[in-house]
């Protein structure tokens, strides 16, 4: 016997003795072959006859897909839900080392920086340790070196800041406001820098950052002599930590319309809570429709505006918001309110969370939204464009008015930052903020002088 045919021999004896061997796996593995293969042959059948309802066999794909994600959030993070990150910064600095400061202010490119950046804040928030008050001296040293500079214009939660980047707080850690925030590039790490607005006082945490991480998405970034007002001798008489960026720019023209709340009326009242079958409604003078279920009041106007009204204490609370701890929940479920509001997402708008508030004496809160459009506030006349107020955990008050922009096609040259302070500070205000503003029947580029 050839050499050929005798090793062909005992391959086939060896398979053989495989089979034998594991025969009892193999048939196992084909019955579950054969069930895999019938029940994707009954999806596809399900699917083709409707059986599986709206959305089909993507709607049923997709809850598969959440179900095994919700057990792999990954270590330490297990059980945290997700939250959209309702509020941004308006402004924003990437000094890669000493004397060279990129600056975006009130532009599209300060959303393109906090995308890049956003992840390294929430993990300094969520890893910071012990916070350590330091002085104002700290701070602008801080500032002038190497870092990520993060400005809010208005002091938000920095447990939302956290959560809304996937980090879980700890239970007992005590929420802060914080403005302006920095992640500063240091010898021993990077440590994180907040200005409480309450007080102005300058706190310091250290962090378990990657600093070689931070610095290498820092060195994309090169410097376009933006600069903090406390570092001219010859600045403006404004807050020290203005940010001012001499580079002038042009801003996409707006046109207004006011908007009707998306959904059926049935769906819009369940949002506030009520019930269309057993509510009530009549028109007034002006045209407002208002509705009248219990202790709840609708009106909807035709310009948009929306109000809400709950008497406090008259029934019991549907969620426990009491104290810091339940201010992510909050927040999302208004944010959740208004997108529902507003239907389809603008082509042109958006809507932040704008500010927070909390008086633990009555225990309720305060929480405004606005919209953005390019990276800059819509300021709404006369208000703004959503305030609630949440007491004991029930909504008692809400002012919304819904809004329509679209770009016209044209542009604004808006008054440049340099000048805009100088005339922000010479009618006495400290902040200068550009702004959109709605006057109603149009919107105009100005800088709030506040």
């Amino acid at each position: 016997m050839s050499e050929r045919k005798q090793k062909a021999r005992e391959l086939a004896e060896r398979a053989l003795e495989w089979l034998r061997r594991y025969r009892g796996r193999i048939v196992e593995h084909g019955k579950t072959l054969l069930i895999v293969a019938l029940f994707c042959s009954a999806c596809f059948f399900a699917d083709q006859s409707g059986i599986l309802g709206q959305g089909g066999l993507a709607a049923v794909r997709e809850q598969v897909v959440s179900l095994f994600h919700a057990g792999d959030a990954g270590p330490g993070v297990s059980g945290v839900r997700e939250y959209a990150a309702a509020a941004r910064p308006q402004a924003m600095t990437v000094s890669p080392e000493a004397g060279t400061r990129h600056g975006a202010a009130y532009h599209t490119e300060v959303d393109e920086m906090y995308g890049r950046f956003s992840v390294y804040l929430g993990e300094a928030l969520g890893t910071a340790g012990a916070p350590v008050v330091t002085n104002r001296e700290a701070w602008e040293l801080a500032l002038s070196g190497t870092g990520v500079f993060f400005d809010f214009v208005e002091p938000q939660s920095l447990v939302c800041l956290a959560v809304w980047q996937g980090i879980p707080m700890p239970e007992d850690a005590e929420d802060a406001y914080a403005r302006r925030l920095f992640l500063s590039v240091e010898a021993g790490g990077v440590a994180l820098y907040y200005v409480t607005d309450a007080a102005g006082t300058v706190y310091r945490c250290g962090t378990a950052v990657d600093a070689s991480a931070l610095e290498s998405r820092m060195g994309l970034y090169q410097s376009n002599n933006a600069y903090f007002v406390f570092e001219r001798e010859d600045a403006p008489a404004l807050d020290a930590d203005t940010l001012i960026v001499p580079v002038a720019d042009t801003v996409r023209a707006v046109s207004v319309t006011p908007a009707a709340p998306a959904g059926t009326q049935e769906a819009v009242l369940q949002l506030f809570g009520m019930n269309a079958i057993t509510a009530t409604s009549y028109q007034e003078a002006r045209g407002t429709t208002v509705y009248l279920d219990g202790d709840s009041t609708l009106r909807m106007g035709t310009d948009g505006v929306i109000t809400y009204e709950r008497e406090s204490g008259s029934a019991p609370a549907e969620m426990d918001l009491r104290g810091t701890a339940g201010l992510p929940d909050l927040t999302e479920k208004l944010y959740r309110l208004l997108q529902e509001l507003s239907g389809e997402a603008s082509e042109c708008s958006e809507i932040r969370l704008e500010s927070t508030g909390y008086d633990p004496r009555r225990d309720e809160y305060t929480v405004r939204f606005a919209y953005f459009i390019d990276g800059m506030q819509v300021r709404c006349a006369p208000g703004g464009m959503a305030e609630f107020t949440v007491s004991g955990g029930v909504m008692t008050r809400a002012q919304i008015m819904l809004r329509q922009y679209q770009f016209t096609g044209e542009t604004q040259t808006p008054l440049p930052a340099v000048q805009a302070a100088a005339l922000v500070a010479a009618c006495g205000g400290t902040d200068p903020v550009r702004v959109y503003q709605d006057l109603g029947d149009r919107v105009t580029v100005s800088w709030k002088m506040e």
